[in-house]
């Protein structure tokens, strides 16, 4: 910053005032914006989705036909197994 015989300079000011806004903004930005969108963005590279989401996931396949009521019941069997042994609570 340049000072001179009155104080700091004009346009050291306003550059330092530009770049608070700047990082000012991208926090305010990451805050609002990103964690919403991390979790959608990334959610199968942190962690496996839970089994809210594998049973909407059959659930929407067999209504829309992609599979049959036997291998949806056959699935959700499967899903029901890891839950207990796991321990993990059913959704």
């Amino acid at each position: 910053m340049m000072w001179s015989s009155y104080g700091p300079d004009m346009f050291s000011m306003v550059g330092l005032l530009l770049w608070l806004a700047i990082v000012g903004g991208v926090v305010a930005l990451i805050v609002v914006v990103g964690p919403r969108r991390l979790d959608q963005r990334f959610r199968g590279a942190f962690g496996r989705p839970g089994l809210a989401d594998a049973r909407a996931i059959l659930a929407r396949r067999f209504a829309t036909g992609e599979i049959t009521e036997k291998e949806y019941r056959e699935r959700l069997s499967v899903l029901d197994e890891q839950s207990h042994s796991t321990g993990s609570p059913i959704s």
